[in-house]
């Protein structure tokens, strides 16, 4: 039998921004909100506008991407 794990839709959003905040490509603000019901952008507004002052992420095109400085911490940016 193989191990496996179910995820709860909580767990499933963090893996999403643990994945996407590690990418170039970023979060499609779009497609997590149709997946999640969740519209990131204003449940997170707070953390997302101190990341943007602080050039850590950009919004661009529909998508939250981290900046080259972002990338490098791209850890601690999933913990939003």
């Amino acid at each position: 039998m193989e191990n496996t794990e179910t995820l709860s839709a909580e767990q499933l959003q963090l893996e999403a921004l643990f994945l996407g905040l590690r990418t170039k490509a970023g979060i499609d603000l779009k497609i997590y909100k149709t997946k999640y019901g969740v519209d990131f952008l204003e449940d997170k507004k707070t953390i997302i506008d101190t990341l943007i002052k602080n050039k850590l992420v950009e919004l661009k095109d529909g998508f939250l991407r981290p900046t080259r400085t972002g990338m490098a911490i791209a850890d601690s940016l999933a913990l939003i």
